[in-house]
């Protein structure tokens, strides 16, 4: 294979991986977050089950998607280091370069964001609500819900640095 083999192969895997990553992301805040806070409505399912439920979507996340970021940026720094001698006023490095940063946005804004709710979610999975008298478990059932509320929301933030990935990683590719 020569480099423009490597070069094509890297922009399918940027741009899918970057897509792939926003939808999988983002499906969680558009179906599967929403489908537990139904569960609670519909069902009567106590606070402490979706918050279990919620982590076990979480663990299955925070396993599967950082190595598909990574390999998605991996992608995209190719081509902006193999791109940087194409010509002297080439916006192509610095394009698939903001790819890679976007892409790899959802570290930082995980890390500084949403560990806070994680945690407070984390922490309900371990706890029990049978001993708490009925305007304690109300107040609990109100914060898990709150809680998978602001979740589903900043994930749902969190989707779109992928896909904005996506989108100049397209522009590089098109351009």
């Amino acid at each position: 294979m020569d480099s423009f083999d490597y070069l094509q192969i890297a922009k399918i895997i940027g741009v899918t991986g970057a897509a792939w990553l926003s939808g999988n992301i983002t499906a969680l805040s558009l179906m599967a977050t929403p489908a537990l806070g139904q569960s609670k409505t519909d069902d009567n399912t106590p606070s402490t089950t979706l918050a279990k439920q919620w982590s076990y979507i979480y663990n299955r996340g925070k396993v599967q998607n950082p190595p598909v970021a990574a390999i998605t940026a991996g992608s995209f720094f190719y081509l902006a280091w193999s791109t940087r001698t194409t010509t002297p006023q080439s916006q192509l490095p610095l394009l698939y370069g903001s790819a890679a940063a976007a892409t790899l946005g959802i570290v930082p804004f995980t890390l500084l964001l949403m560990a806070s709710t994680n945690s407070k979610l984390i922490r309900h999975t371990a706890a029990s609500s049978k001993e708490l008298n009925p305007g304690a478990q109300q107040s609990k059932d109100e914060e898990i819900l709150r809680l998978l509320g602001t979740w589903t929301t900043l994930n749902a933030v969190r989707g779109l640095f992928p896909l904005v990935g996506a989108v100049i990683g397209l522009v590089a590719i098109l351009g």
